[in-house]
């Protein structure tokens, strides 16, 4: 919207008014009030009504009346401003920006998304959208030194920064490679659920072959992302963090750490950055029964290497993130699935894969918890009660994707994806800019 007149293209009016007939009305409304500045676009009778579940809702649930008022209008303001007129709020304040963005999604934005919403749409003063830079020099004349546990998303971003501030660190990952929860999980349907657009670097583009990407097209992301950024010389692989000791004299850590053959060493640093994330330890609830059970138990997040579904019985418990890919990816080969649930909560079918399934719950009142059926109604109307509800599937199709936290106990098989470029020798004192500080007699 705050292109030049002579770079704005000339407009074949037949094609612009083919196009708006397609466009998300919601999203029309903005770029009318952008384009005009006339507030009636974000007063009544033009307020949409709310989408349900994850459905793009693109006619706003306006009548065919005010459907054809909006498109109509919308073609003229283009229109004009591809003939010149300049936009008459070219650059919404953020307080405007949430005002819009409440009313286009029918809900209240809150305050703190405004910043991210202006620097997403090119309207922020300073936007992320340039790589961090190296300050060599910098690097060279400071004694301050960082470990940083973890080299999954926030752990390479943090050392980006770090090195853009002229500041030695170091990477402790205790895998072999890098990607933390997207290379540890490995369970047939892991992905986001996040839009995959919104779930990378700005300044690290992407082109995503779905909307919802799946956990081998994220990891292969983070893996072009260290190399990108020549990221593995600063992380030392198979290295686990065993403990960390305040020197409060000399205002230091020292990290003790074993190496991939086992082997205890220190290292001595000024600052101490925990990236591992919430889910690097998988929880096993304590059931009654657990320790009789003579078949394969395990967490989804420690998927099996060489186990055949074909014809088994697979019990899941639990309707977290997981467990909502896990189902409908091994519900055709696996011969029945139980599903055991504590909480109901809400669940949409994803956008990027079809669903067909006939399916039987026991427990539920009407619609079953997996399957998303009745969603916005049926389920809505379920208590969160504390008791499990056992939901039998015969069959299934694919449905919402999910990030990969919940838990699986059953058995289940996976083509685990490997890891590469791994450094498992690499040096505590990497290559610079990252020069942690040795351990030595004397002190840090």
């Amino acid at each position: 919207m705050t292109a030049s007149t002579q770079d704005r293209p000339a407009l074949d009016e037949a094609r612009l008014t083919a196009a708006i007939r397609s466009a998300h009305l919601p999203s029309l409304l903005m770029v009318l009030f952008q384009l005009t500045g006339d507030r009636k676009w974000l007063t009544d009778p033009y307020r949409p009504t709310p989408a349900r579940g994850l459905d793009d809702h693109p006619t706003g649930g306006f009548s065919e009346e005010l459907q054809e008022q909006i498109r109509e209008a919308a073609v003229e303001a283009v229109s004009a401003w591809a003939g010149g007129r300049p936009a008459a709020v070219p650059r919404p304040t953020h307080a405007l920006l949430g005002e819009m963005a409440s009313w286009c999604f029918a809900d209240e934005v809150p305050e703190e998304y405004q910043e991210m919403m202006a620097a997403q749409m090119g309207f922020a003063d300073h936007v992320d959208t340039v790589a961090p830079v190296a300050d060599q020099e910098r690097a060279l004349r400071t004694d301050f030194s960082v470990a940083i546990i973890g080299a999954g998303i926030s752990g390479m971003y943090t050392a980006l920064r770090l090195r853009e501030l002229g500041v030695p660190y170091v990477i402790l990952e205790r895998a072999d490679g890098v990607g933390g929860v997207w290379r540890a999980n490995t369970y047939p349907g892991a992905g986001v659920d996040t839009p995959s657009h919104l779930y990378s670097f700005p300044f690290f583009h992407h082109e995503w072959s779905v909307y919802f990407a799946r956990q081998h097209e994220v990891l292969e992301y983070l893996r072009d992302f260290a190399d990108a950024f020549d990221l593995l010389p600063d992380i030392r692989f198979g290295t686990e963090v065993q403990a960390a000791t305040w020197d409060d004299r000399e205002q230091c850590w020292t990290v003790t750490v074993s190496g991939p053959d086992g082997a205890r060493s220190e290292l001595t640093v000024n600052a101490i950055i925990s990236a591992v994330g919430l889910f690097k330890e998988p929880a096993i609830p304590d059931l009654p029964g657990l320790e009789s059970f003579t078949g394969p138990i395990f967490h989804s997040a420690n998927w099996p290497k060489d186990l055949d579904l074909s014809g088994k019985r697979l019990a899941v418990v639990g309707t977290g993130a997981s467990a909502m890919q896990v189902v409908p990816a091994t519900a055709d080969v696996a011969g029945h699935i139980d599903v055991f649930q504590r909480t109901p909560q809400w669940i949409a079918r994803s956008r990027t894969t079809s669903t067909r399934c006939r399916r039987t719950c026991t427990g539920c009142s009407s619609t079953c918890p997996i399957t998303g059926a009745g969603i916005g109604s049926g389920w809505a109307g379920h208590s969160t009660t504390r008791r499990t509800r056992r939901c039998s599937w015969t069959r299934s199709g694919s449905t919402s994707t999910a990030p990969p936290t919940g838990s699986t106990t059953g058995t289940g098989d996976s083509s685990p994806s490997t890891s590469r470029r791994s450094s498992p020798t690499a040096p505590i004192c990497s290559p610079s800019p990252c020069r942690p500080t040795p351990r030595t007699a004397s002190g840090c």
